[in-house]
């Protein structure tokens, strides 16, 4: 029997994952429902956005943030604070709001796939990490060099740094292993003008 810290009850951590806790986000991550009904959270993402964006914003335009958050829905600039604070599961759920209203857009399904890649390889799933950053590699290929402000070939350079990175001798690795794979390149979003 498990404790709600997720050990046996005998001080040792259990060495497999339910099926259940391998789609949930990582301890101390927050589900997009905590996310959504958390408003601080939500307020110091904001506070983070407007920073890092506020170059662009004075630069252009009149100068009014109103103005300048009319460029992009705003889960997109929610999934630049995800990605770089290496919340894949948000990023996954961020990107997925805004493709479902537009399955038509492979740049948001490339992103997508991009970040459900890196969330398997996290959790030792190779396979389906390969088969995602593939995908990731083949539906941003019409977008480049590049969209909605991102530079898709800073991009590319890392999904291919990945691909050539992922074992092909392994599918899986049990949760407990996942510290032998090697480590993935960090990437770092932004936008450009």
């Amino acid at each position: 029997m498990r404790d709600s810290g997720g050990s046996s009850g005998t001080g040792e951590t259990p060495q497999t994952r339910s099926v259940e806790e391998a789609h949930r986000p990582p301890r101390g991550s927050l589900s997009i429902l905590e996310r959504k009904s958390t408003g601080h959270i939500a307020d110091e993402k904001q506070r983070f956005i407007r920073k890092e964006f506020f170059v662009k914003m004075t630069s252009t335009r009149s100068g009014k943030w109103s103005d300048f958050m009319e460029d992009y829905p705003l889960e997109y600039y929610e999934f630049f604070v995800s990605f770089n604070e290496g919340d894949y599961y948000t990023c996954h759920d961020l990107l997925e709001e805004m493709w479902m209203t537009d399955k038509g857009n492979l740049f948001l399904k490339g992103l997508l796939q991009m970040s459900v890649s890196i969330y398997h390889y996290e959790y030792g799933n190779v396979k389906g990490a390969r088969l995602m950053m593939e995908a990731a590699h083949e539906y941003l290929q019409a977008y480049r060099p590049g969209h909605w402000g991102l530079d898709l070939e800073h991009v590319y350079a890392f999904i291919e740094e990945c691909l050539s990175i992922f074992p092909k001798d392994i599918d899986r690795l049990p949760f407990d292993k996942v510290g032998i794979l090697p480590k993935l390149p960090q990437l770092v979003l932004y936008l450009k003008d």
